[in-house]
């Protein structure tokens, strides 16, 4: 199963992020949930960084990004960082109405 957990602080704005698993449903290399997964959790990183300019710490390789937010974030960017996380959240939803339970979304808030 893969696990996307997101942690939030008492303003609901995302301090970190881990993705993590693999479904194994299929061979590596030829399993569309786990492509699927990892282009959302790539492009949303990445969107994070580069579009929004929030510094990250962290960690990304093959089964996992774990990633913390470096600080806190202006208003504007506050903003974007929460349409990027409501937007990753949908796409996996997405994937789960498709293929089933693939993508166990876990929500916390933490200070």
């Amino acid at each position: 199963m893969i696990t996307a957990e997101f942690n939030y602080d008492r303003d609901t704005l995302l301090k970190s992020f881990t993705f993590s698993g693999h479904d194994n449903s299929e061979a590596r290399g030829e399993n569309v949930i786990c492509a699927a997964a990892s282009a959302l959790a790539l492009n949303f990183s990445q969107s994070i960084t580069k579009l929004l300019k929030i510094k990250v710490k962290g960690v990304i390789k093959s089964g996992i990004i774990s990633l913390a937010l470096d600080g806190p974030a202006d208003a504007q960017r506050s903003r974007g960082l929460r349409l990027l996380t409501e937007s990753v959240k949908l796409g996996f939803m997405s994937i789960n109405e498709k293929y089933g339970e693939v993508i166990k979304i876990i929500e916390t808030i933490k200070d």
